[in-house]
C-alpha cells in the first residue's frame, strides 16, 4: 500500500484517524503528535543522593577536625599558613596567590568546602526535572495522525511598553548634559528630594532647586495645586521599552465521523491518549501527584520520492508543548445521534496547547542554540 512505508516510520502505538489516512493519494499533508515521557527527578534517587553525601561530609568533617591542627607537623604548618595569609590580606599585603591559597584551603581543608560540595550533590540530584533530554534522546510514548485542522493559527505576542525615563530620559535627549532645560526640570527632584513634575514647572537651574525644595515640604498636593496653577507640568520623556515575550499558543478543532467499527474504536483511542497524559499521576502515595506528559505537534506532508512523511517545511514548526484544555463534544450537532452500539455519530474534539519554551529569532531562522531542539535545524 502507498502508505505501509510512511507508517512503519514510527514506533510505538500508533492511531490514525482516517484510518486510510496513510493510504490516500488526495490527502497527503497531516498532523502527528507525540506525547513524551516528562523527565523529572527521582524522590528515592534524591533522597539516597542526600543520605549519601551527608554521609560523606560527617567523613570528611571528622577527618578535618582531627588533622588541623593536632594532625601532625605537616597539617600544623599549614594551618599557620593560612593565618598568615589572612593576617596579609587584612594589612592589604595579600598576593593573588595569597588569595588563591585560602580558596584552595577553605575548599579541601574547612567544614566550609565540604558542606559546599555536599549542597552541590543533593542540589544537582534535585535539579534534574529542569534539564529535559534533547528531543533526540527523549522517550515517547504514543503518536497519533489526523487530518489537518481547518484552522492552524500562529499567535506571537511580543510585549512593548511605555515608560516615563524621568532624569535618565533627560540625560539622554541632551547627550548626557543638564545644559537644557529638559534636564534641569528633574534636578530638583535630586536634590530637595520633591516630585520631578513640580520641579519641571521652573525654567532655570535656581528655581528648579526651589521646585525640589517646595516639593518636599508640600508632597503631592503643592505638586498638584501648582500644577493647576502654572497649567502645566514636567516632561516625563517617556519611551518604549522591550518587556519580554510569553510562550506561545496553539488550538486545534477536529470533527470525528466513524465510517466503520475500526473507525469507532480508533476514536475512543485517540481521545483517550489525549484526556489521559493531559492529566497528572499519583506518586507514591494520594499525597503527591506527577505532573502530566508533554506533547510535540508537527506538521507533515508526503514526500511522494520516498513514500514518507516528513516535515512541512511551508508551516512553522511547534517545541515541546503541555496540554491546557481537552474538550469533547460527543453531540457535536447538537442532537444525540449513536450507531447500533451506542457509538456516536460525530464527536468534535478542541485542544489547546502552550510551548515549554521560548522562540526567539535564532529559532525562527533555524538556528537554535538553547533547548531540547539545539542544532535541529529547524524553524520555529
Amino acid at each position: 500500500m502507498a502508505g505501509s512505508t510512511a507508517k512503519q516510520q514510527f514506533k510505538g502505538s500508533t492511531y490514525y484517524y482516517p484510518v486510510d489516512i496513510q493510504d490516500q493519494e488526495f490527502f497527503p499533508e497531516s498532523i502527528k503528535f507525540t506525547v513524551y515521557k516528562r523527565e523529572s527527578a527521582s524522590l528515592d534517587a534524591v533522597y539516597k543522593d542526600a543520605m549519601n553525601a551527608v554521609e560523606e561530609f560527617g567523613v570528611a568533617s571528622k577527618n578535618i577536625a582531627t588533622s588541623i591542627p593536632f594532625g601532625g607537623t605537616e597539617s600544623l604548618k599549614k594551618h599557620m599558613e593560612m593565618q598568615d595569609a589572612v593576617v596579609a590580606i587584612k594589612n592589604n599585603e595579600g598576593t593573588t596567590g595569597t588569595f588563591r591559597a585560602i580558596m584552595k584551603y577553605i575548599d579541601e581543608d574547612t567544614y566550609i568546602g565540604d558542606a559546599a560540595r555536599t549542597f552541590k550533590k543533593i542540589f544537582t540530584s534535585s535539579m534534574k526535572g529542569l534539564n529535559q533530554k534533547h528531543i533526540t534522546d527523549s522517550h515517547a510514548l504514543e503518536y497519533v495522525f489526523l487530518n489537518m485542522p481547518n484552522e492552524i493559527s500562529f499567535t506571537e505576542p511580543i510585549g512593548w511598553e511605555g515608560a516615563d525615563l524621568g532624569m535618565v530620559g533627560a540625560l539622554g535627549k541632551s547627550g548626557g548634559s543638564f545644559s537644557t532645560s529638559g534636564a534641569l526640570s528633574n534636578l530638583g527632584n535630586i536634590i530637595g528630594g520633591g516630585t520631578g513634575a513640580l520641579a519641571g514647572m521652573f525654567a532655570g537651574r535656581k528655581m528648579a532647586i526651589l521646585g525640589g525644595l517646595i516639593g518636599s515640604l508640600g508632597g503631592d498636593s503643592a505638586q498638584k495645586g501648582l500644577e493647576a496653577s502654572f497649567g502645566n507640568t514636567s516632561n516625563p520623556y517617556k519611551e518604549m521599552t522591550f518587556s519580554g515575550i510569553d510562550f506561545r499558543e496553539f488550538s486545534f478543532n477536529f470533527v470525528f465521523r466513524a465510517r466503520s467499527l475500526a473507525e469507532v474504536t480508533a476514536i475512543k483511542n485517540i481521545i483517550k491518549v489525549f484526556r489521559r497524559y493531559s492529566k497528572p499521576t499519583y506518586g507514591t502515595n494520594r499525597g503527591i501527584i506527577n505532573y502530566p506528559e508533554e506533547f510535540r505537534i508537527e506538521f507533515l506532508t508526503k514526500d511522494e520520492a520516498n513514500d514518507k512523511f516528513i516535515t512541512n517545511e511551508h508551516i512553522p514548526q511547534i517545541k515541546m508543548c503541555v496540554c491546557k484544555n481537552v474538550t469533547t463534544n460527543f453531540s457535536s450537532q447538537n442532537t444525540w445521534k449513536s450507531f447500533e452500539n451506542g457509538a456516536p455519530v460525530e464527536i468534535s474534539l478542541g485542544l489547546s496547547f502552550m510551548e515549554t519554551e521560548l522562540v526567539t529569532g535564532e529559532d525562527v531562522m533555524g538556528d537554535t542554540q538553547y533547548g531540547r531542539f539545539t542544532e535541529t535545524g529547524k524553524g520555529f
